[in-house]
């Protein structure tokens, strides 16, 4: 029930939250049993997104904002300057954020890539295994892209990802630290 009312909050997160119960039950359904819980919550999430999609209050929300804003119809290059608007709004509020997310991970993959300890294969799995996090942040990006569906842009549509970006930079630089200390690469190099 929880899930189900949890979707007419009419926020970009509902999307994201339904991306990760899926992805959840895609990648697991056939490596371990999943709990029951997780698949009535999709259901839930994902019905009670249909039902407030659909809603006559959303159209009359769309209505006065399309009003508000001066928008009579929506076209293809309405969406593409959304998008853009989206993408520029982001950057500009969480620049040094991504900056530093995107440094963290390059140190990180050439750490893992040059280094000689490893075998290929095991560099592999490493890098599989510890993707999870990025992931987890791919989605919450997929869920920055509901923003293009609205007419304006909210800055705090973003803290998903920024807190995100905040745990994969904490994440990748505890990994870092490990394998500096494991084979002691800060004293050979």
């Amino acid at each position: 029930l929880l899930s189900f009312f949890s979707c007419f909050t009419n926020e970009n997160t509902v999307i994201y939250v339904i991306l990760l119960y899926m992805g959840t039950i895609i990648f697991y359904i056939k490596k371990k049993k999943l709990p029951v819980w997780i698949y009535t919550s999709a259901t839930a999430l994902l019905a009670g997104f249909i039902c407030m999609y659909t809603a006559p209050s959303t159209r009359n929300r769309v209505a006065v904002y399309s009003q508000m804003m001066g928008i009579d119809s929506v076209g293809l290059k309405d969406y593409i300057m959304r998008a853009g608007n989206v993408i520029v709004c982001f950057f500009t509020s969480s620049y040094i954020i991504f900056i530093t997310t995107l440094l963290v991970l390059l140190i990180y993959l050439f750490l893992t890539i040059t280094d000689k300890n490893v075998e290929r294969d095991e560099k592999i799995n490493c890098l599989v295994k510890n993707d999870e996090n990025f992931l987890l942040l791919l989605l919450t990006i997929v869920s920055c892209g509901a923003l293009i569906f609205s007419p304006y842009v909210e800055i705090r549509s973003f803290l998903i990802t920024d807190f995100f970006m905040l745990v994969c930079i904490l994440y990748y630089l505890e990994k870092i630290l490990d394998r500096m200390q494991k084979y002691e690469w800060l004293l050979t190099n």
